[in-house]
């Protein structure tokens, strides 16, 4: 059996096309009569587009040679199609079966678009909308409309849907005052139509409105003259108000400071180069229309520097080294309070205005120095604000440096009339002649013994003409000399004094405290003292007992000396105890020392009168007053006795550590008298006996009223109370108050709390917090309660000392826009009221930074305002509130959204081709807040001058097509966030579009130089040019002679000029060519 294998036969019968769609199809074929002796692998599927004459591999069907079907996908709609199919095995594939032309559209098309959707109503929440069907529904039945709306810088979205037989639709829950269009879909079996024409831009907003004036911009405004003054202000009201700017009662119109622009339910109000005489004041803003009218007022200050000082500016008190200078403050301050006074000199032979000095703003004189003498000088000063500096005030003639006086002459007979140890005092004579001008002062100077240099000592601001040297070495030898001074400067120098050693001239009298110690014997024995005296001349002693002078008698005896004094007491009495003073005098003074001697004995009698107090049926209370002499030690008691009225005997009835004493045991009805003595170690004094007798009843009412109750202290539970005691106690001791409280809401009074009757102070601890009390006090002793007091002062019971605590209501995450207002308040607890403070990046806010920006603290509150934010203003907000009971400290994190900023340069170019590039760039370093959702390319061509949109890209990176060979091109990138596109980044210089190399011309024929029955080695010559860019590989193509069409047989590994063909057919003949790539 002979087998002769080859590639499988054509195909059978015809190729079907069925379920023709616009993007595909299915084809349907019978299998090969003959496969070629082995078996079909696979049928390979070929289209031709529109006749252009390249077939083009659309598929291939794997799975062996019963399957005999494909599905066909990727058709361009309304393109002409041709198919054909091919058998392969392991020896080739067959000749293809082609299928009849075919058109890619489906059976039915989708509708056309309908008409341009009309607004027929609407109010502050919806829109109603109307429109007209499609001209064409495709060939099938519209099944539903579907509504789209797009806000701006957003894309389109579905929103609701209509069914097919309806076009009309109302659009709900609209956002006010957003922005949108719309536009209609019809739908039917086909798909979605293109979407309608949208409509105009619509506002969402109410038909019919009352003028309401947005007052969220009209705050006051400060600015610096010259300045731009901008309000930028939203009115609402429909129809659209009509709007008038007013200043002093007339309209404000457009001219070359005011531009006013009225649109689209907005107002934009500039002064241009703002003046503070024209254009400061209130300014009032009318919004008019059928429904209604609206009106605000706001207040503009204009800031400038100060008018010019009033003159005139005089001189005065002229020197040949400076003068003093004197003005009067501006009438106008500009606007700001006067800091200062800039002073300026104008030497006539310098030529030139130099400062010479500042002054602040509540002194309006200056005194010049620095003047060289005989030069002529003007003056002027300028006032100063924050805001600059004012026109000069100028002196108006020049003034000469010199002075109106000359120096003093010498001062005559200069003597010391004084010394002691350690200064001298001098006296002299003034000079003869002062020069001109007033002696102020004198410098005086001393040279010591054996120098050369006198030096100076002293320098005195008196005219007198007596000085005393302090300070002065004990014992070294000077000799002192004076000259006057007045304000032409230091004259000539006197004759000096001759020679004097530092010592004492006088000494006054200093006892010797030594042996003076306090001394306590008992009666009977003996006191001396031997003490030392300084002091020149000799000082005369005298001792003292008391006020009386002490000599030489039968109890005492003094011998006195010079320098010394010896006192004696021969024999201790207790009249001789207490204190001794020593005196001793010269003629310098006196001195004098005083000595405690106690001479002990039995205390003397207790001072009368005795006193019976509180006294009552069973007792009283009885006082004295403690011996005038305690016998020279404490007074260990008190004996008290009673005098019996049945037996007339003294008995003992108590005793006390203290001169009073409660007695008790009294019979009721009976007299009494009591006597009292004092005793300490030595012994019982004599008894002090009371005058009177005492009858024991009780003698008390109920007291008066206590003063009216003081608040001293408060919190949240509690209260302090002070009031006095009643002005009579009744006759008995207070046993305790009663402390009453009200609320101030009620009339009631309640008990609050009980004092013991030796206070008058009590805490009341009843109380709820925040309620406000009322109190009184009542007092209460025997004989029972006394009317209740005056009503105190009413008090809120909060805590009067209170750590902050900032409440974070208000203070979580804020995420705002870029231009849109920041108003953050929060309140603050904390007594006494805390000190709140902002702080940014580590910086304090205080509401001055910028205009746009306000703080404002108050007690318990504060209030962050930032008008127009920026990106910049984005960051950890730390609040603390501080008091002398603590800190709280809250952190508030706010993010401004806004566009992104321009991305990071620079935009590279790279891979120009003819056709098209590759850019590159840096994300922006600020992506605005918000991730940045795509970047758009621009181009630029150079001589249009045009910018177009190329592509967007996700990616800091873009490929870019369709330029046009031979143009030179600029590009740009922006980088797209939700709120916008950034600025844009472009390219330094312009691109041309052009290829960095051409394709490679012809290799060289290529020759057989062997062979097999299976394969043909071939070589051939290198192209003579590669186009500019090196060979990478070649490929080669075989041709059967009696076909005529090549066929890819393989492609070399690499720019190699020789290859080696494989699988080729014994007996065929074959052609072969190479192409460089």
């Amino acid at each position: 059996e002979l087998v002769v294998l080859g590639a499988p036969g054509k195909c059978q019968g015809k190729l079907e096309v069925s379920n023709v769609t616009k993007k595909g199809l299915k084809l349907k074929w019978k299998k090969p009569l003959d496969d070629g002796g082995c078996p079909i692998k696979e049928y390979k599927i070929e289209k031709l587009k529109n006749r252009n004459g390249k077939w083009v591999r659309c598929g291939t069907v794997k799975g062996g040679p019963e399957i005999l079907e494909a599905d066909i996908t990727g058709l361009d709609e309304g393109a002409t199609y041709k198919f054909r199919v091919f058998g392969v095995n392991d020896e080739g594939e067959s000749e293809p079966l082609e299928s009849e032309e075919v058109v890619a559209k489906n059976p039915f098309d989708e509708p056309w678009k309908p008409g341009q959707p009309e607004i027929v109503d609407f109010d502050n929440k919806s829109v109603k909308l109307k429109w007209a069907p499609p001209k064409s529904d495709g060939g099938a039945p519209i099944v539903q409309y579907i509504v789209q709306k797009k806000e701006r810088f957003k894309d389109w979205e579905d929103v609701k849907e209509v069914p097919g037989h309806e076009t009309t639709a109302t659009v709900e829950d609209l956002k006010e005052n957003t922005e949108l269009q719309f536009r209609i879909i019809a739908v039917n079996k086909a798909g979605r139509s293109p979407e309608s024409d949208p409509t105009a831009t619509h506002k969402v907003k109410h038909r019919a409105l009352k003028p309401r004036i947005d007052r969220t911009n009209l705050k006051p405004i400060v600015v610096r003259g010259g300045k731009m003054v901008h309000y930028d202000v939203n009115v609402k009201g429909e129809p659209e108000p009509e709007i008038t700017w007013v200043l002093k009662e007339k309209p404000v119109f457009n001219d070359d400071h005011y531009e006013i622009i009225n649109k689209d339910y907005n107002t934009k109000f500039t002064i241009k180069d703002s003046m503070r005489s024209k254009h400061s004041g209130v300014y009032e803003i009318i919004a008019k229309n059928e429904h209604g009218m609206d009106k605000e007022k706001v207040e503009i200050t204009v800031l400038a520097s100060p008018s010019k000082p009033k003159g005139p500016l005089e001189v005065k008190d002229v020197t040949k080294d400076g003068c003093k200078l004197k003005w009067k403050k501006p009438e106008d301050d500009g606007g700001k309070p006067i800091t200062g006074y800039q002073l300026e000199k104008y030497d006539q032979k310098v030529g030139r205005w130099v400062p010479i000095g500042k002054t602040p703003a509540d002194k309006e004189e200056f005194d010049v120095t620095g003047l060289q003498e005989g030069q002529h000088y003007k003056f002027r000063v300028k006032a100063l604000n924050d805001e600059g500096e004012s026109e000069p005030l100028e002196t108006e003639e020049y003034m000469v440096a010199k002075n109106p006086f000359d120096k003093p002459k010498a001062p005559t007979d200069l003597v010391i009339n004084d010394w002691d140890n350690s200064s001298v005092t001098l006296q002299w004579k003034r000079p003869s002649s002062d020069g001109g001008a007033p002696i102020s002062g004198y410098f005086i100077e001393k040279k010591e013994r054996g120098e050369t240099k006198w030096e100076p000592a002293l320098t005195t601001y008196s005219p007198e003409c007596q000085a005393k040297i302090p300070d002065l070495p004990e014992k070294h030898t000077f000799q002192f000399r004076v000259s006057a001074i007045n304000k032409a400067g230091t004259g000539e120098a006197s004759d000096p004094t001759g020679f004097h050693t530092v010592k004492h001239r006088y000494l006054r009298p200093r006892i010797d405290r030594t042996n003076l110690t306090p001394i306590t014997i008992k009666a009977g024995l003996s006191v001396q003292y031997d003490i030392d005296i300084e002091g020149e001349p000799a000082p005369t002693v005298k001792w003292f007992h008391g006020d009386k002078e002490v000599t030489t008698d039968a109890d005492f005896k003094i011998d006195n000396v010079d320098y010394n004094t010896k006192f004696f007491i021969m024999r201790g009495r207790r009249n001789l105890s207490g204190k001794y003073t020593i005196v001793a005098t010269n003629s310098q003074g006196e001195d004098r020392a005083e000595v405690e001697i106690t001479i002990l004995s039995k205390p003397g009698t207790p001072e009368g009168p005795l006193e019976a107090t509180d006294v009552h049926k069973h007792g009283c209370k009885l006082k004295w007053k403690p011996p005038l002499d305690d016998g020279g030690m404490p007074i260990d008691g008190y004996e008290i006795e009673k005098l019996d009225p049945l037996t007339g005997q003294w008995l003992p009835c108590g005793q006390s550590s203290t001169p009073e004493a409660n007695i008790s045991g009294l019979q009721e009805g009976k007299q009494y008298k009591f006597r009292v003595k004092a005793f300490n170690k030595e012994g019982d004094s004599e008894p002090l006996e009371m005058e009177t007798v005492v009858i024991a009843k009780d003698p008390f009412s109920e007291p008066s009223k206590p003063g009216r109750p003081t608040p001293t202290d408060w919190g949240k539970d509690f209260v302090d109370l002070e009031w006095t005691k009643p002005k009579s106690d009744g006759g008995a001791p207070i046993t305790e108050y009663i402390i009453q409280k009200r609320d101030k809401s009620s009339r009631k009074w309640q008990d609050a709390a009980t004092v013991s009757g030796d206070r008058t102070r009590g805490t009341v601890e009843d109380v709820e917090e925040g309620h406000e009390y009322e109190f009184r006090v009542i007092a209460v002793n025997k004989a029972g309660p006394s009317e209740p007091s005056d009503i105190s002062d009413s008090v809120v019971a909060k805590p009067r000392n209170l750590a902050p605590r900032i409440d974070r209501k208000n203070l979580d995450k804020k995420v705002l826009r870029f231009g849109q207002l920041l108003n953050v308040e929060a309140d603050v607890t904390g007594e006494p009221a805390p000190t709140i403070t902002w702080e940014l990046k580590g910086k304090p806010i205080t509401g001055k930074e910028e205009e746009r920006i306000r703080l404002d603290n108050e007690d318990y509150k504060t209030n962050l305002i930032i008008r127009n934010l920026k990106r910049s203003d984005s960051g950890i907000y730390k609040v603390t509130a501080k008091n002398k009971n603590g800190t709280d400290t809250v952190e508030m994190e706010l993010v401004v959204l806004a566009k992104p900023s321009k991305c990071m340069g620079p935009l590279k170019v790279s891979d120009v081709t003819a056709e098209g590039c590759k850019l590159a760039w840096l994300p922006p370093e600020d992506d605005g807040g918000e991730p940045v959702q795509a970047y758009v390319v621009e181009r630029m061509d150079v001589d249009s001058g045009r910018w177009i949109q190329v592509c967007e890209s996700r990616f800091p990176e873009a490929d870019v097509s369709g330029l046009q060979e031979g143009k030179d091109y600029m590009f740009r990138v922006k980088a797209v966030n939700s709120e916008g596109e950034s600025e844009p980044l472009e390219t330094d210089t312009s691109t041309r579009a052009k290829n960095p190399y051409d394709a490679p011309s012809a290799p060289g024929k290529p020759k057989a130089t062997d062979w097999s029955r299976k394969h043909v080695m071939l070589e051939w010559a290198e192209p003579e040019s590669d186009g500019g860019a090196p060979i990478t590989k070649y490929i080669i193509e075989k041709k059967d002679v009696n076909s005529t069409k090549w066929m890819k047989a393989m492609e070399t590994d690499g720019p190699v000029n020789k290859a080696k063909v494989q699988d080729l057919f014994e007996g065929t003949t074959y052609q072969f060519r190479v192409k460089a790539v």
